[in-house]
């Protein structure tokens, strides 16, 4: 499995055997970049760990990146409350 982050442009996912995905970016504000890899990789990462598909760990990174670029300098983690709640809202 792999993933590529490509910024504004979202993420490309691909896995042997099965189609390319392609997933966009869940903000267009950014207020610092600093971290959104990382926010990424971690929460991707533990999905897929988990058994989900890339489609959906890809989807939950995305997630934790967006929210980590509209924090200064890594100021606070990506929380499990607010990581739902902003969950809950993108699939409204």
């Amino acid at each position: 499995k792999l993933s590529v982050t490509r910024g504004v442009h979202g993420v490309f996912g691909y896995e042997q055997g099965k189609e390319p995905i392609s997933i966009p970016a869940m903000t267009t504000q950014s207020i610092d970049r600093i971290g959104a890899g990382d926010a990424y990789l971690s929460l991707s990462s533990l999905a897929l760990a988990a058994g989900t598909s890339l489609l959906h760990a890809g989807f939950l990174g995305t997630l934790a990146a967006s929210m980590s670029i509209q924090m200064i300098g890594n100021s606070g983690p990506v929380g499990y409350a607010p990581l739902i709640k902003y969950l809950t809202r993108m699939l409204k």
